[in-house]
């Protein structure tokens, strides 16, 4: 099984879910991470190209795990999730700080803020 791991990336701040990946490999997920998968210099303007690049890997994925906080704004994060959703790849939001959100309800996204309800989902993709 291989699963996207959308987070905040682009806007900074401390990554509150860096466990993740780790967790799920000990469950014998391939995870991809858009933040290991490059290695760009800061003084670089952004260009479509890496995310345009990371999009075609979301849509071979199996599944998207998207991690929000409410204090990081992520652009590219609800790009991803926005995406999986055009190609009914299936989607979990992670977001233990999240408030409810009239957007991803309209979506059909789950919003959960436990790791097992992570751990549950995943076992309904398999």
């Amino acid at each position: 099984m291989l699963v996207y791991y959308a987070h905040p990336i682009d806007q900074g701040g401390e990554d509150s879910f860096y466990w993740i990946p780790e967790a799920l490999n000990s469950r014998g997920v391939v995870v991809y991470d858009p933040a290991a998968a490059w290695r760009v210099p800061v003084v670089n303007r952004p260009r479509p190209g890496l995310q345009q690049a990371n999009l075609d890997v979301l849509r071979r994925c199996d599944g998207l795990i998207a991690c929000l906080r409410r204090d990081i704004m992520s652009v590219g994060v609800v790009l991803e999730i926005q995406e999986a959703v055009n190609h009914d790849i299936p989607t979990l939001v992670f977001g233990p700080t999240l408030a409810a959100s009239w957007a991803l309800s309209y979506l059909g996204v789950e919003v959960v803020d436990e790791p097992e309800q992570v751990w549950h989902w995943l076992e309904g993709l398999r």
